[in-house]
């Protein structure tokens, strides 16, 4: 057993997924492209990423429950990884804290999901509103953790869809990389405000203003380095995963 409490079975399964001799605190995962070079690996998923938003989200990635967000994660990686659009099923944290054990993903997300739903996924709410809430949401999917990697950019994508949902364009910048990453790490460990203050900061109302067609918008940012960039099990700062694993 490890720090988080890993079973030796976890372990086999994570070992499995890394190439042999590879770092365990940086670790490289095995891939469909068989590339080993960590800097490689960061450039072949943003370039596919990209690819997978020109041509588009699938129908089931705007749904707002399991299916879709594991859909958003299958779209951005699945020319990468095998196990795209699939819950980890070994245990990981950030720090000296664990994320969700894997038993515990689905079960949590499920409750969240319906928590949204009744809140009528925020539909009609002011942008300060809308954006505490949001907050909320994002940090509770980041401590959740459910993907061996590629977390953080499908949080970001489902919170755009989300703000698309309700009225709003989330506009993310050049350079907010280490704002989200910052906000992502004091939602897990404190407080939603700092979150709540960056989405707030970055709404625009879609009413009376021409939408942006749905892959200029969600390809925003996507190709800076280290907004899609990152091993799932690292305990360097990723930005990716919205801060340190091991």
């Amino acid at each position: 057993m490890n720090q988080f409490s890993r079973s030796a079975r976890e372990q086999q399964i994570f070992e499995s997924l890394i190439y042999p001799g590879s770092d365990p605190d940086n670790p490289v995962f095995i891939n469909k492209l068989n590339i080993t070079d960590p800097g490689k690996l960061e450039q072949a998923e943003r370039y596919h990423g990209r690819q997978a938003l020109k041509a588009g989200l699938p129908e089931e990635a705007f749904r707002f429950d399991v299916t879709g967000l594991k859909a958003i994660h299958k779209t951005l990686l699945s020319e990468i990884y095998t196990w795209a659009g699939e819950f980890r099923s070994y245990t990981t944290g950030r720090g000296p804290a664990p994320f969700a054990v894997p038993e515990y993903i689905e079960p949590e997300l499920n409750k969240l999901f319906e928590k949204l739903e009744a809140q009528n996924h925020l539909v009609g709410k002011d942008p300060n509103t809308f954006a505490a809430a949001a907050a909320h949401y994002v940090n509770e999917i980041n401590a959740i953790h459910p993907f061996i990697d590629g977390n953080g950019r499908t949080q970001r994508i489902w919170l755009r869809n989300l703000g698309e949902k309700a009225g709003y364009d989330v506009r993310f910048r050049v350079g907010d990389k280490d704002a989200w990453n910052a906000a992502s790490a004091e939602g897990f460990y404190s407080s939603d405000e700092q979150m709540a203050v960056f989405i707030e900061d970055r709404l625009v109302s879609l009413e009376g203003r021409e939408q942006q067609s749905e892959a200029s918008a969600l390809l925003e940012n996507y190709g800076e380095p280290g907004w899609n960039a990152g091993n799932g099990n690292r305990s360097k700062g990723d930005d990716d995963d919205n801060g340190h694993e091991m």
